[in-house]
């Protein structure tokens, strides 16, 4: 059975907590640091938010050999001069640097032409440098190296994230508005998929904004709906779903409406199923000067709020999972978190845990920001007892 592996976003627990649900339920999925490795088919990366780059595993060494790397490529080209781009988890760069020339004398002396294409400031280069120096073509290859459990593991790429087309979706569409965050299109991939959507179901986003989840839902190639408490946000989500049906091959129309989260009434056919999928209102802005006062005050705010919104759509039949990205806020050294999660029983709700870590929350915070995301899964508890 066929080894792949996957080099994770710089939130770790939520990339594998992606890819445990993208790969069939019997796939054995590892993590070696920043690197997934799994067996099987792989998943259709396209769809897969969180995920930088992947490829097949070529195989196991117990010491770096430049000659038995060489070894593990079975298919290198018999003409031109080969593209070889060198990654490595786990040295220095000194030795990182002279692996890859040793690589290269390696192809020099088996009669291959070769140009070796390393990082300048670290071991390991980024999709930038992939796509310009073409190493996922005829003449291109990547070798991802890392140790784990004192074994080296030995990779070559397949697929890279389609950096520019994620940047044309995130800078180029037409609204865009910071006032009320900027969730990045693989964040909302990433959401979208930790729902479990079956391939009938609707992507609903209640707090819809710019449109991002349903821009990201209907490439995906989900029914979608959506609706904000603002007529400015869904003429924006309107606007932005126009210009996407005019670069992408979309063909959904999602009804976007102006409703409270706390009232709304989701749109749906008898027996029809609904994943709530988005970021939610995060609070006002803090300054770099903001005090634990002012974060409190905020969590009792919004704790209300979304209280409101969850009772609101435990009254829904439609509603199967919810998976929403709320606010947490790092203030003065210290975090503080919403507390309504911590009794959310008294609601009617359930965490439905996220694996292979087994954990009810997930984060997503750049070092500097003072407001973070943290992603929750939840279930109504009526729904838990049933799937027990």
């Amino acid at each position: 059975m066929q080894s792949w592996f996957s080099i994770l976003g710089r939130e770790r627990q939520l990339a594998m907590a992606e890819l445990a649900v993208v790969v069939k339920p019997s796939t054995p999925l590892e993590q070696h640091g920043a690197i997934a490795v799994g067996s099987g088919d792989m998943p259709t990366w396209e769809r897969v938010g969180s995920t930088q780059r992947a490829g097949i595993v070529l195989g196991t060494c117990k010491s770096l050999d430049a000659a038995t790397i060489m070894n593990l490529l079975d298919d290198l080209p018999t003409s031109g001069k080969i593209q070889l781009g060198v990654s490595v988890l786990g040295l220095k760069k000194n030795d990182y640097q002279r692996l890859a020339m040793q690589l290269k004398s390696v192809l020099k002396e088996r009669g291959n032409s070769a140009r070796i294409i390393t990082s300048s400031d670290s071991t390991m280069l980024n999709a930038a440098q992939l796509i310009h120096n073409q190493l996922i073509s005829s003449h291109g290859i990547e070798l991802v190296i890392w140790e784990h459990h004192h074994t080296w593991w030995i990779g070559r790429t397949t697929w890279v994230q389609d950096i520019e087309a994620y940047t044309q979706r995130d800078r180029d569409r037409p609204a865009r508005d910071a006032r009320v965050g900027m969730l990045p299109p693989k964040l909302a991939q990433t959401l979208i998929n930790l729902a479990q959507p079956e391939k009938s179901d609707m992507i609903y986003d209640p707090f819809c904004g710019t449109g991002v989840v349903l821009m990201e839902a209907a490439l995906m190639g989900y029914n979608t709906g959506g609706s904000d408490i603002s007529e400015r946000m869904v003429e924006a989500s309107r606007e932005n779903m126009h210009w996407l049906q005019n670069i992408a091959p979309v063909s959904n129309e999602p009804e976007i409406t102006v409703q409270d989260a706390r009232s709304v009434t989701i749109p749906s056919k008898p027996g029809s199923r609904v994943c709530i999928v988005g970021e939610g209102y995060l609070g006002l802005p803090l300054g770099p000067e903001a005090t634990q006062k002012e974060a409190r005050a905020q969590i009792e705010e919004l704790d209300r709020l979304y209280i409101d919104v969850l009772q609101n759509l435990s009254q829904q039949s439609c509603v199967r999972a919810i998976v929403l990205a709320l606010p947490f806020w790092h203030i003065q050294g210290q975090e503080y978190q919403l507390n309504f999660l911590d009794s959310l029983d008294r609601i009617g709700y359930t965490f439905d845990q996220f694996a292979p870590h087994d954990t009810d929350r997930l984060t997503y915070r750049r070092v500097d920001q003072r407001v973070g995301r943290m992603i929750v899964r939840l279930v109504k508890k009526s729904e838990a007892k049933k799937e027990s």
